[in-house]
This record gives C-alpha cells, structure tokens and sequence, in this order.
C-alpha cells in the first residue's frame, strides 16, 4: 500500500488525472509511465508529452476472438502508436555510444571480455596492457566490425607516471573520459610461512598501488565533467580469504576498501565506484592451481561449474552503465554461489 501511494504521489506532482490511479493495473500502468522517463530514443517526443499519456483501452485477439480489453500507456495522447512496452526495451539495453572507456588490463581474459562488451555497444575503448602486446593485439583484432573501436595503449599500473600519461592522452585526444575499468593482476599461490616480502610488495604494488593509481587518475579528467564510472575488479579472495594467497587476498581486500572510500568522496560529482569480486572463473591463472582444488571448488559452488570471463564482464559493463546510476560503493559477487553472503 505504501507503494502505491507513493506512485500515486508522484503521478499527481507530475499532473496526471486522478481518474488514471485506481486500479492495480492502471498502477502497473502508471509504474511504467514514470519509469519511462530515462528512456532515450527516437520514439520519444519530449519528457512531458511522454508522462501526459493517455491510458487508453485497446482490445486484444485471443484464439480469433476479441474476449478481453487490454489497457496500455502511450507517450501521448496525440501518438497512439508506441507504448510505454517498447521503450522499456531500450532502457534495458546497455548503450556506449560515443563514450570513452579506458580498461586497465584489458589483454587478459576479463579484461577483454569487457572491452569487447563496451565496443559491442558503441564505446571507444583503450584496452591497456602492461607486457603482452601481441595479446592486446588480438584483442583489437577481434573487436574490429563492432560498433565502437578499440585501440591498444601501453601501460603499466605500478607507475604513476605511466598510468596519468594515459589517462592524459586519452581524455586530451577524445575530450572525455566516461568510463574506467582497473583489472589488471596476478595470482601465485604461496603459503604464508614461505611468501617472501618481496612477492607481498610485488602483489600489493600490481592490484592494490595499481588500482589507487589509476583511479586517481580518472577521478581528476571525470570531476571536470561531473560524471564517471569507476570499476575495480577484485576476487572473492578480498571477502572469503584463501590458502596461500594471504598476499592476493590483502591486496583485494584493499581494493575494496579503497573502493567504498572513493565512493564517498566522488559521489557529489555524479561519479560511481563499485566493484566486482570474481570467484573461479576460467582464465590463465586458473590453470596454476591444483586440480583438486578446482575440483573442491566446483563442487561448492551452487552451480557447480567454473565461471567465464564474458559473465564478470557483463557484470562489469553493467555497472559502467548508466543502469546502474544509483549504485556506487558495492561488491558485486560474481561466483556462481559460491559465497551466499546475507
């Protein structure tokens, strides 16, 4: 009930009938007129002609007979001819274009998932590798045909320098910076009496240094335009720890800290934070560790299968959406139930 009233509270601060709010359908109607308002697309007049709708009846067939009336909303009471049905589809539909993406790490397995989602809708995506520039290469081969582009930048996270060179030439090139993906790492397995320092300063350096780096880095160029989105890509590790990864998981868990502070401090310019934890997905460094402790963990996982890097890529890309423009400072937990936090 307070639902409703709060649907009808709204109907009336935007001036539709009264004779328009009765009914749990007509409130499922009305839900739908609001809700329409962030839709962008060509059917679309202009706002206050959409949220005027007419509620008009319209008879359906059903098995060759007309047996029932279905009530739909248009944008109008002039355009009979798009319902409110059709442009709830676009809204759905996760749109790039002309926006400017920077993924960290994009000539890994994740990484290049998620610059092929972001070209597949439209972006400019710079994929940033550290090393391995014949994989960065085949990254932009692959994406060539999609709708967006991709080019290949040199980058290494660990240095600051390095990370603002990019970040500089990329918004100064393309005069925008929308979207900044972090999902460069590595993982070796070492147990804690055995891990070297010099192995912990090299992992916290790679993800948690890294990710500070590069964040900074957008945050500067997206606070000029008051809008952004930020994704680190973490691990399950940062939550649910693992054996002999003290390294992996305190450098993740780190990433999600620095994560939720940024949040806060970046929100009043309209820019998100969050990030996402993968669980055993099917990558390179999954292969370096123990078969049974794939198995272990395929049969504890409520799926009971390895995840693929294009289901935390999507995952990614939702969250660089403009979808998810009330969400900022979240984990988003990618690992088939592995994990069911309440």
């Amino acid at each position: 009930m307070e639902i409703e009233n709060i649907i009808r509270y709204i109907a009336r601060a935007i001036g539709l009938k009264p004779s328009v709010m009765r009914g749990e359908a007509r409130l499922r109607g009305l839900y739908r007129i609001i809700y329409s308002k962030t839709i962008r697309g060509p059917c679309e007049p202009d706002v206050a002609n959409r949220l005027r709708g007419a509620y008009v009846p319209q008879p359906f067939q059903e098995e060759g007979k007309q047996s029932l009336t279905r009530r739909t909303w248009y944008y109008s009471s002039d355009d009979r001819t798009t319902p409110v049905s059709a442009g709830l589809c676009r809204v759905r539909a996760m749109d790039f274009t002309d926006q400017v993406a920077i993924v960290v790490g994009g000539s890994g397995a994740i990484g290049a998932a998620v610059v092929a989602m972001l070209a597949e809708r439209g972006a400019l995506v710079v994929a940033g590798y550290c090393r391995n520039a014949a994989a960065a290469a085949n990254v932009v081969a692959r994406c060539r045909g999609m709708r967006g582009s991709v080019v290949a930048r040199q980058v290494d996270a660990r240095d600051p320098q390095s990370v603002d060179a990019l970040v500089d030439t990329v918004a100064g090139e393309h005069g925008r910076l929308d979207i900044v993906v972090f999902c460069a790492g590595a993982m070796r397995l070492m147990p804690v009496e055995t891990l070297g320092i010099a192995q912990w300063n090299e992992t916290l350096m790679l993800h948690l240094d890294g990710a500070y780096h590069v964040c900074r880095a957008a945050l500067r160029r997206m606070m000029r335009r008051r809008y952004g989105r930020i994704v680190n890509v973490a691990a399950l590790h940062g939550l649910a720890g693992g054996p002999h990864q003290a390294d992996f998981s305190a450098a993740t868990g780190g990433m999600l800290g620095l994560t939720r502070t940024l949040a806060r401090e970046a929100a009043p310019w309209n820019i998100t934070v969050n990030a996402v934890a993968p669980g055993l997905i099917e990558t390179p460094q999954l292969a370096t560790i123990p078969e049974e402790m794939r198995a272990w963990g395929e049969r504890v996982i409520a799926l009971r299968r390895v995840g693929k890097p294009e289901e935390v890529a999507a995952a990614v890309v939702f969250l660089a959406s403009s979808l998810a423009s009330y969400i900022t400072g979240q984990t988003l937990v990618v690992d088939g139930g592995w994990r069911m936090a309440p």
